[in-house]
Protein backbone atom coordinates (compact mmCIF):
# COMPACT_ATOMS: atom_id res chain seq x y z
CA UNK A 1 0.00 0.00 0.00
CA UNK A 2 1.32 3.43 -0.95
CA UNK A 3 2.20 6.00 1.69
CA UNK A 4 0.67 8.66 -0.53
CA UNK A 5 -2.87 9.59 0.48
CA UNK A 6 -4.39 11.35 -2.53
CA UNK A 7 -7.16 12.94 -0.44
CA UNK A 8 -4.66 14.55 1.93
CA UNK A 9 -2.53 15.77 -0.97
CA UNK A 10 -5.66 17.41 -2.42
CA UNK A 11 -6.34 19.10 0.92
CA UNK A 12 -2.81 20.47 1.01
CA UNK A 13 -2.96 21.55 -2.64
CA UNK A 14 -6.08 23.61 -1.90
CA UNK A 15 -4.02 25.83 0.44
CA UNK A 16 -2.03 27.21 -2.53
CA UNK A 17 -3.38 30.02 -4.69
CA UNK A 18 -1.80 31.35 -7.86
CA UNK A 19 -0.87 35.03 -7.61
CA UNK A 20 0.30 35.73 -11.14
CA UNK A 21 1.70 34.13 -14.26
CA UNK A 22 5.31 34.06 -13.01
CA UNK A 23 5.11 30.90 -10.87
CA UNK A 24 4.28 32.82 -7.69
CA UNK A 25 1.82 31.23 -5.29
CA UNK A 26 0.52 32.11 -1.87
CA UNK A 27 0.23 29.51 0.87
CA UNK A 28 -2.50 30.27 3.40
CA UNK A 29 -2.72 28.12 6.51
CA UNK A 30 -4.63 28.25 9.77
CA UNK A 31 -1.36 27.57 11.59
CA UNK A 32 0.23 30.82 10.39
CA UNK A 33 -2.99 32.76 11.06
CA UNK A 34 -3.12 31.40 14.60
CA UNK A 35 0.53 32.30 15.14
CA UNK A 36 -0.25 35.87 14.08
CA UNK A 37 -3.34 35.98 16.29
CA UNK A 38 -1.37 34.89 19.34
CA UNK A 39 1.24 37.57 18.67
CA UNK A 40 -1.40 40.31 18.34
CA UNK A 41 -3.16 39.20 21.51
CA UNK A 42 0.12 38.99 23.41
CA UNK A 43 1.00 42.55 22.37
CA UNK A 44 -2.47 43.72 23.39
CA UNK A 45 -2.19 42.15 26.82
CA UNK A 46 1.23 43.69 27.27
CA UNK A 47 -0.05 47.13 26.30
CA UNK A 48 -3.03 46.85 28.64
CA UNK A 49 -0.69 45.82 31.45
CA UNK A 50 -3.07 43.01 32.36
CA UNK A 51 -2.44 40.32 34.98
CA UNK A 52 0.95 38.70 34.63
CA UNK A 53 -0.27 35.10 34.57
CA UNK A 54 -2.43 35.65 31.46
CA UNK A 55 0.39 37.51 29.73
CA UNK A 56 2.94 34.83 30.60
CA UNK A 57 0.70 32.04 29.33
CA UNK A 58 -0.01 33.87 26.08
CA UNK A 59 3.69 34.71 25.64
CA UNK A 60 4.68 31.09 26.17
CA UNK A 61 2.17 29.87 23.61
CA UNK A 62 3.16 32.54 21.11
CA UNK A 63 6.86 31.69 21.49
CA UNK A 64 6.15 28.01 20.82
CA UNK A 65 4.17 28.85 17.67
CA UNK A 66 6.84 31.30 16.50
CA UNK A 67 9.58 28.72 16.91
CA UNK A 68 7.59 26.04 15.07
CA UNK A 69 6.83 28.52 12.28
CA UNK A 70 10.55 29.25 11.88
CA UNK A 71 11.35 25.53 11.63
CA UNK A 72 8.50 25.13 9.11
CA UNK A 73 9.97 27.92 6.99
CA UNK A 74 13.37 26.22 6.96
CA UNK A 75 11.85 23.24 5.13
CA UNK A 76 10.97 25.53 2.23
CA UNK A 77 14.34 27.27 2.41
CA UNK A 78 16.01 23.86 2.02
CA UNK A 79 13.88 23.18 -1.05
CA UNK A 80 14.94 26.54 -2.44
CA UNK A 81 18.60 25.70 -1.81
CA UNK A 82 18.29 22.41 -3.69
CA UNK A 83 16.53 24.07 -6.61
CA UNK A 84 19.11 26.87 -6.69
CA UNK A 85 21.97 24.36 -6.84
CA UNK A 86 20.16 22.45 -9.55
CA UNK A 87 19.75 25.61 -11.63
CA UNK A 88 23.37 26.75 -11.18
CA UNK A 89 24.96 23.39 -11.86
CA UNK A 90 22.69 22.62 -14.81
CA UNK A 91 24.53 25.30 -16.79
CA UNK A 92 27.97 24.58 -15.32
CA UNK A 93 30.87 22.92 -17.07
CA UNK A 94 30.88 19.14 -17.17
CA UNK A 95 33.58 18.75 -14.53
CA UNK A 96 31.67 21.11 -12.22
CA UNK A 97 28.44 19.21 -12.74
CA UNK A 98 30.03 16.29 -10.91
CA UNK A 99 29.63 18.36 -7.73
CA UNK A 100 25.87 17.96 -8.08
CA UNK A 101 25.86 14.48 -6.58
CA UNK A 102 27.89 15.64 -3.57
CA UNK A 103 26.08 18.88 -2.77
CA UNK A 104 22.56 17.63 -3.52
CA UNK A 105 23.17 14.54 -1.40
CA UNK A 106 24.15 16.69 1.58
CA UNK A 107 21.14 18.97 1.08
CA UNK A 108 18.74 16.01 0.93
CA UNK A 109 20.25 14.69 4.16
CA UNK A 110 19.78 18.11 5.77
CA UNK A 111 16.19 18.23 4.51
CA UNK A 112 15.44 15.17 6.63
CA UNK A 113 17.09 16.84 9.63
CA UNK A 114 15.08 20.04 9.05
CA UNK A 115 11.89 18.02 8.89
CA UNK A 116 12.66 16.16 12.11
CA UNK A 117 13.45 19.45 13.89
CA UNK A 118 10.12 20.84 12.74
CA UNK A 119 8.20 17.82 14.01
CA UNK A 120 9.97 18.17 17.36
CA UNK A 121 8.98 21.84 17.50
CA UNK A 122 5.31 20.88 17.42
CA UNK A 123 5.50 19.13 20.80
CA UNK A 124 5.63 22.33 22.94
CA UNK A 125 2.82 23.82 20.82
CA UNK A 126 0.60 20.80 21.53
CA UNK A 127 1.56 20.32 25.19
CA UNK A 128 0.86 23.94 26.11
CA UNK A 129 -2.67 24.03 24.74
CA UNK A 130 -3.99 22.97 28.14
CA UNK A 131 -0.88 22.14 30.12
CA UNK A 132 2.57 23.51 30.79
CA UNK A 133 6.12 22.35 30.32
CA UNK A 134 7.86 20.98 33.36
CA UNK A 135 10.60 23.34 34.59
CA UNK A 136 13.33 20.77 33.88
CA UNK A 137 12.17 20.57 30.25
CA UNK A 138 12.42 24.27 29.48
CA UNK A 139 16.13 24.14 28.68
CA UNK A 140 15.76 21.06 26.46
CA UNK A 141 12.25 21.07 25.06
CA UNK A 142 10.33 17.81 24.59
CA UNK A 143 10.18 16.51 21.03
CA UNK A 144 7.58 14.82 18.88
CA UNK A 145 8.37 11.32 20.26
CA UNK A 146 7.31 12.64 23.69
CA UNK A 147 3.71 13.12 22.52
CA UNK A 148 3.40 9.99 20.38
CA UNK A 149 1.53 6.91 21.58
CA UNK A 150 4.76 4.98 22.23
CA UNK A 151 6.13 7.53 24.71
CA UNK A 152 6.83 6.63 28.32
CA UNK A 153 6.50 10.25 29.40
CA UNK A 154 3.34 11.64 30.98
CA UNK A 155 2.73 14.61 28.67
CA UNK A 156 0.03 12.73 26.73
CA UNK A 157 -2.09 12.64 29.88
CA UNK A 158 -2.68 16.39 29.61
CA UNK A 159 -3.30 16.55 25.85
CA UNK A 160 -6.94 16.69 24.67
CA UNK A 161 -8.16 13.54 22.93
CA UNK A 162 -8.86 15.27 19.63
CA UNK A 163 -5.24 16.40 19.42
CA UNK A 164 -4.03 12.92 20.36
CA UNK A 165 -6.06 11.50 17.48
CA UNK A 166 -4.37 13.91 15.07
CA UNK A 167 -0.92 13.06 16.43
CA UNK A 168 -1.60 9.34 16.10
CA UNK A 169 -2.65 9.71 12.46
CA UNK A 170 0.95 10.60 11.63
CA UNK A 171 1.73 6.91 12.18
CA UNK A 172 0.62 6.33 8.56
CA UNK A 173 3.58 8.28 7.13
CA UNK A 174 5.98 9.76 9.67
CA UNK A 175 7.70 6.48 10.78
CA UNK A 176 8.87 5.82 7.19
CA UNK A 177 10.32 9.33 6.82
CA UNK A 178 11.79 9.23 10.33
CA UNK A 179 13.47 5.91 9.53
CA UNK A 180 15.22 7.53 6.55
CA UNK A 181 16.31 10.41 8.78
CA UNK A 182 17.64 8.07 11.49
CA UNK A 183 19.60 6.02 8.96
CA UNK A 184 21.16 9.21 7.59
CA UNK A 185 22.03 10.41 11.08
CA UNK A 186 23.05 7.26 12.94
CA UNK A 187 23.55 4.25 10.68
CA UNK A 188 25.98 3.05 8.08
CA UNK A 189 24.43 4.09 4.78
CA UNK A 190 25.02 5.20 1.23
CA UNK A 191 23.15 8.11 -0.33
CA UNK A 192 23.32 8.51 -4.08
CA UNK A 193 22.09 11.33 -6.30
CA UNK A 194 21.63 9.98 -9.81
CA UNK A 195 22.20 11.65 -13.16
CA UNK A 196 22.82 15.25 -14.09
CA UNK A 197 20.94 18.16 -12.52
CA UNK A 198 19.12 18.67 -15.82
CA UNK A 199 17.40 15.29 -15.30
CA UNK A 200 15.84 16.28 -11.99
CA UNK A 201 16.61 15.68 -8.33
CA UNK A 202 16.89 11.88 -8.29
CA UNK A 203 18.18 10.03 -5.24
CA UNK A 204 18.06 6.97 -3.02
CA UNK A 205 19.26 6.05 0.46
CA UNK A 206 20.69 2.57 0.93
CA UNK A 207 21.25 0.55 4.06
CA UNK A 208 23.77 -2.27 4.27
CA UNK A 209 23.81 -4.74 1.40
CA UNK A 210 22.55 -1.99 -0.92
CA UNK A 211 18.99 -2.21 0.40
CA UNK A 212 16.92 0.78 -0.76
CA UNK A 213 15.11 2.62 2.04
CA UNK A 214 12.48 4.57 0.07
CA UNK A 215 10.64 2.27 -2.32
CA UNK A 216 7.07 3.59 -2.51
CA UNK A 217 6.13 3.24 -6.21
CA UNK A 218 4.22 6.54 -6.11
CA UNK A 219 7.46 8.42 -5.41
CA UNK A 220 9.81 6.68 -7.83
CA UNK A 221 11.24 8.02 -11.07
CA UNK A 222 10.13 5.76 -13.95
CA UNK A 223 13.52 5.87 -15.66
CA UNK A 224 15.41 3.88 -13.03
CA UNK A 225 15.19 1.13 -10.43
CA UNK A 226 14.22 2.34 -6.95
CA UNK A 227 15.20 5.92 -7.85
CA UNK A 228 13.21 8.50 -5.90
CA UNK A 229 12.01 11.69 -7.56
CA UNK A 230 12.67 14.33 -4.91
CA UNK A 231 9.95 16.63 -6.28
CA UNK A 232 7.34 13.93 -5.66
CA UNK A 233 8.88 12.97 -2.32
CA UNK A 234 8.87 16.57 -1.11
CA UNK A 235 5.29 17.06 -2.35
CA UNK A 236 4.18 13.97 -0.43
CA UNK A 237 5.94 14.99 2.79
CA UNK A 238 4.90 18.65 2.73
CA UNK A 239 1.30 17.64 1.99
CA UNK A 240 1.23 15.54 5.14
CA UNK A 241 2.87 18.34 7.12
CA UNK A 242 0.39 20.95 5.87
CA UNK A 243 -2.65 18.80 6.63
CA UNK A 244 -1.21 17.98 10.06
CA UNK A 245 -0.80 21.70 10.76
CA UNK A 246 -4.31 22.48 9.55
CA UNK A 247 -5.89 19.79 11.69
CA UNK A 248 -3.90 20.72 14.80
CA UNK A 249 -4.46 24.46 14.37
CA UNK A 250 -8.18 24.17 13.79
CA UNK A 251 -8.61 22.19 17.01
CA UNK A 252 -6.20 24.39 18.99
CA UNK A 253 -8.21 27.42 17.87
CA UNK A 254 -11.27 25.85 19.46
CA UNK A 255 -9.43 24.96 22.67
CA UNK A 256 -8.17 28.53 22.99
CA UNK A 257 -11.74 29.79 22.50
CA UNK A 258 -10.84 31.70 19.36
CA UNK A 259 -12.91 31.94 16.21
CA UNK A 260 -11.24 30.65 13.05
CA UNK A 261 -12.96 33.36 11.02
CA UNK A 262 -11.51 36.11 13.21
CA UNK A 263 -7.88 34.96 13.17
CA UNK A 264 -5.32 37.48 11.93
CA UNK A 265 -4.61 36.68 8.24
CA UNK A 266 -1.17 35.37 7.30
CA UNK A 267 0.35 33.78 4.23
CA UNK A 268 3.61 32.76 2.62
CA UNK A 269 4.42 33.72 -0.94
CA UNK A 270 7.00 32.09 -3.17
CA UNK A 271 7.91 30.20 -6.30
CA UNK A 272 5.93 27.06 -5.52
CA UNK A 273 5.20 26.15 -9.12
CA UNK A 274 7.24 22.92 -9.15
CA UNK A 275 5.81 21.88 -5.80
CA UNK A 276 2.23 22.46 -6.95
CA UNK A 277 2.95 20.59 -10.19
CA UNK A 278 4.29 17.62 -8.20
CA UNK A 279 1.21 17.69 -5.96
CA UNK A 280 -1.03 17.65 -9.01
CA UNK A 281 0.90 14.67 -10.36
CA UNK A 282 0.43 12.74 -7.12
CA UNK A 283 -3.27 13.55 -7.15
CA UNK A 284 -3.70 12.44 -10.74
CA UNK A 285 -1.62 9.26 -10.74
CA UNK A 286 -1.62 7.88 -7.20
CA UNK A 287 -4.37 7.01 -4.78
CA UNK A 288 -4.93 4.90 -1.71
CA UNK A 289 -8.15 3.18 -0.70
CA UNK A 290 -9.97 4.82 2.17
Amino acid sequence: MSLVDRIRVKRARALFSSRSSNDQYTLSSTFECLRNELYIRMCTLRRLNTDKSSLQRMSTQERAFRYASARFGEIFFRLGQIKWMQKILSSAKEDEQRLWGIYAGLAIKDFHFDLSSFMDSLAPVIIQVQGTLRPKDRKQLPGFPDVQSSTQRSYRNGIPNDLLDIIDRTDTWWPSVKTARDILAHREHLKIVFGAPTQGVLFQIYKKQQQAVLIDPALLWPGGRDVVDFDLYFAFVISEVLVLLEELSERITVHLHFSKESLTPAMREGDFDQLVTAMDKLIETNSRDH
